[in-house]
C-alpha cells in the first residue's frame, strides 16, 4: 500500500471521525481450518519516501527480522502457498533459503528495479552489513513442492507513474496433487480509475486458466480503499471496502461478475447491512476482517488484502487476519479452503487412505463403476503434519462414536493410543485425543467389526512377542482390557494382519493373515470370537509391499481388499461375499498406479 493523495484523506476525514480498530470476529485455528492453506502478507519491506515507514528506522528495510517473522507465520499456519507484497529481493532470497528445507520453492518479480528512481535507498539495509547494497523491490509467491515459474502478469493499463512496473508473480504448482496456478497481487495505489482497470485486466488474464479447468488462487494487496465509490456512493465505513467496484471482476455475487470466492466472505460475524442489502447467496457476503492499520489516516483500519480462489474448484472457504506486527502496516492474512471435488458424501463406498512421505494424510475416493480409484485426491484432517508423520501404526475404525463419520486410531512414537473422531465435512477427521498409553510394543493395529457379539467393535493388536489381542471399543473411543486371540499357528508366522469384515457371508467378521512367503490365510470367526482353522485363499502376495482392507470399495455390499506392488501399482480384489472352497476373492484388477513405496496405505 502506498501513500494516498492528501485530498482523499482530507475528504475521508470530513466524513467520519476516528475509529477504534475492530477486534477479530473469529479465530481460524490451524487445528480446525480447511486443509488447503494460503497466507498473504504485505511485509512493508522497503524504505522509500513513497512508502509509509514501518517499524523503527533500523527495521524498515531489515532482512533477518522479516525472514524470521514470515517463517513463523508460514510454519504456524502450515501454508501451502505464500503471497508476499512490498518485499525486497534480499528478503525473498533469504526467506527462500530457510523455507526450501521445508519443501517450498517460488519466484520473485521486480516492480521497482535497481537503481531506484526515487531515492536510491529502497532495499538497502543500513543496519545489516551483509545486505547494505541496493536490491530490487516487488512481490513474490512461494508454494510447497516444486513450482513452474510462469511469466509474470503485466497489469499495466496506461497512466501509471514512471519507475514502477505493475506485475504479478505467478507459479504453477501441484497443490496437494492438483495442478494449480497461484499469483501474488499488488494493485496500483495512486488512482482509483487506474486501479480498477488493473483489476479488470487481472481477472481477464486468469479467466482462460479457469475456463481450461485449472484452479487459480490470487492473494495480495488489492488496495481496496474504503473511500472508493460504488454506483456513485462514497463508502466511509472501513468495513465496507469489499463492496467497492474495484473487486467486482472477482466476486461472483452482489454486483460481482467474477469467478472467485474470497476466503473471508463466509464469516457471518463480519456481515454488514450494506453487503446483505445486495442479496448475496446464503452464507456469503462481501465483507471480511480488516487487514491494514494506518495510524496516520482518519480511517485507521480497513480490508486491503484478499485471497481469491476460483469458485469452480474450491469451497468451504474461511479466513482471518492475524494481529498486526510492528514491521508492517498490514496484518498477516490467513485463508483456507477445500477442493470442490472432496465430497464427504457418506456414499457407503470405502475409500483408500494414504499417509504420504510428507507426513500428510490423503483420501483416494473409490466407488467408480470402472473400479478405478479416482485420480483426484484430498488432504485429510487439519494441522496435523507432525502428528501423522510420527504415528507408528494407523487403523480405520468405522463409526465408533455414532455421529455418522468414520473414525481413526493411531499409535504415536511414545506408545500412546490416539483416537481421531470423524468429521462429516471435508476435513474428515478432527483433532485427536489420547485414550490409552503403553502401546509401544504393538507392531500391527487394526479394528474389526464385532467379533464376540457384545455389540461393539474390537481393537486388534499384534504385539512384538507374537501375541494377538482384541479390546472392546467404547463409544467414546476408549477400549477395554485385552483378551488374547488364539490361532492354529503362531501369530509370529505372519507379517500382516487384516480385519476385512465379513468376507464369507455368514454374518460374522473374519480375519486375514499373510506370511512372509506370500500365502494369504482366512480365519472365520464364530459368534464367540473363536477362530476356526485357517484356509489358504491366495498365494504370491509377497509381491505386495502393502495390503489393506478398507471395506466395500465398489459399493456392492461386500468387503474388498487393495494391494500395492513395489512398482506403485494398486490392485483391487473384489470380495465375493462367500467362501467357495478356497475362493473368497475375485481376480485382481489394476485400479491405481503411481503410489510411492514409502507411503502407508490403509
Amino acid at each position: 500500500m502506498r501513500l494516498r493523495a492528501l485530498i482523499v484523506a482530507l475528504l475521508a476525514a470530513t466524513m467520519l471521525g476516528g475509529l477504534v480498530p475492530s477486534a477479530s470476529a473469529d479465530t481460524v485455528s490451524p487445528k480446525s481450518a480447511s486443509a488447503l492453506r494460503f497466507l498473504s502478507y504485505n511485509i512493508c519491506g522497503g524504505n522509500d519516501e513513497l512508502i509509509t515507514p514501518c517499524g523503527t528506522a533500523a527495521q524498515r528495510d531489515a532482512v533477518k527480522v522479516r525472514v524470521d517473522l514470515v517463517k513463523r507465520h508460514v510454519t504456524e499456519w502450515d501454508a501451502d502457498v505464500l503471497f508476499l507484497q512490498e518485499v525486497c529481493k534480499s528478503q525473498y532470497d533469504e526467506l527462500l533459503k530457510v523455507l526450501a528445507p521445508l519443501g517450498y520453492s517460488g519466484t520473485f518479480t521486480t516492480m521497482i528495479p535497481v537503481p531506484v528512481p526515487s531515492t536510491g535507498d529502497l532495499c538497502k539495509s543500513n543496519s545489516e552489513p551483509a545486505f547494505d547494497k541496493e536490491h530490487p523491490w516487488g512481490n513474490a509467491v512461494l508454494a510447497k513442492g516444486p513450482v513452474t515459474v510462469l511469466t509474470p502478469l503485466d497489469l499495466t493499463v496506461g497512466g501509471e507513474k514512471a519507475g514502477t512496473t505493475w506485475k504479478s508473480s505467478c507459479v504453477q504448482v501441484a497443490l496437494q496433487g492438483r495442478t494449480t496456478r497461484a499469483c501474488s497481487v499488488h494493485l496500483y495505489s495512486y488512482n482509483d480509475a487506474i486501479r480498477i482497470e488493473q483489476a479488470k485486466k487481472l481477472a481477464g488474464l486468469v479467466k482462460p486458466w479457469i475456463d481450461a479447468d485449472t484452479p487459480v488462487v490470487l492473494g495480495g494487496d488489492f488496495n481496496a480503499q474504503h473511500w472508493a465509490q460504488r454506483d456513485g456512493t462514497w463508502y466511509t465505513d472501513p468495513r465496507l471496502s469489499p463492496l467497492t467496484s474495484l473487486l467486482d471482476p472477482f466476486y461472483t455475487h452482489s454486483g460481482g461478475t467474477g469467478q472467485f470466492l474470497e476466503t473471508d466472505e463466509t464469516d457471518a460475524q463480519r456481515f454488514t447491512p450494506e453487503c446483505q442489502a445486495l442479496n448475496p447467496p446464503v452464507g456469503q457476503c462481501r465483507s471480511g476482517a480488516n487487514t491494514v492499520l494506518r495510524d496516520s489516516d482518519p480511517l485507521t483500519e480497513s480490508k486491503y488484502d484478499y485471497i481469491f480462489v476460483s469458485e469452480k474448484h474450491f469451497k468451504n472457504v474461511i479466513a482471518d487476519a492475524m494481529p498486526r506486527e510492528s514491521l508492517s502496516d498490514h496484518y498477516p492474512y490467513r485463508g483456507a479452503a477445500t477442493w470442490k471435488h472432496c465430497n464427504n458424501t457418506a456414499d457407503g463406498k470405502a475409500d483408500l487412505l494414504r499417509r504420504g512421505a510428507d507426513g500428510n494424510l490423503y483420501r483416494h475416493f473409490g466407488g467408480r463403476q470402472d473400479k478405478l480409484l479416482q485420480s483426484l485426491y484430498c488432504k485429510v484432517g487439519a494441522g496435523w503434519n507432525a502428528d501423522w508423520s510420527t504415528m507408528r501404526q494407523l487403523a480405520r475404525a468405522g463409526d465408533v462414536d455414532g455421529d455418522g463419520a468414520e473414525d481413526l486410531y493411531a499409535i504415536d512414537s511414545t506408545g500412546a493410543l490416539r483416537f481421531f473422531p470423524g468429521d462429516r465435512t471435508e476435513t474428515f477427521f478432527r483433532w485427536p485425543r489420547t485414550v490409552a498409553t503403553g502401546y509401544g510394543t504393538v507392531e500391527q493395529l487394526a479394528v474389526s467389526a464385532d467379533m464376540n457379539g457384545d455389540g461393539t467393535r474390537d481393537l486388534v493388536t499384534l504385539l512384538a512377542d507374537g501375541t494377538l489381542q482384541r479390546r472392546a471399543i467404547q463409544s467414546d473411543g476408549t477400549v477395554s482390557s485385552p483378551v488374547a486371540i488364539s490361532g492354529d499357528v503362531s501369530w509370529k508366522d505372519y507379517n500382516a494382519i487384516l480385519t476385512p469384515g465379513d468376507l464369507t457371508g455368514d454374518g460374522v467378521p473374519d480375519l486375514l493373515a499373510r506370511t512372509p512367503a506370500g500365502d494369504l490365510y482366512l480365519y472365520q470367526t464364530t459368534a464367540g470370537a473363536t477362530l476356526q482353522p485357517r484356509v489358504k485363499i491366495a498365494w504370491g502376495w509377497n509381491a505386495y509391499d502393502s495390503v489393506s482392507a478398507p471395506g466395500d470399495v465398489d459399493g456392492d455390499g461386500k468387503a474388498d481388499l487393495l494391494a500395492r506392488d513395489t512398482a506403485g501399482n494398486v490392485y483391487f480384489y473384489a470380495g465375493l461375499g462367500t467362501l467357495n472352497g478356497t475362493v473368497a476373492l475375485a481376480d485382481r484388477f489394476k485400479s491405481g498406479w503411481g503410489f510411492p513405496a514409502g507411503d502407508t496405505l490403509f
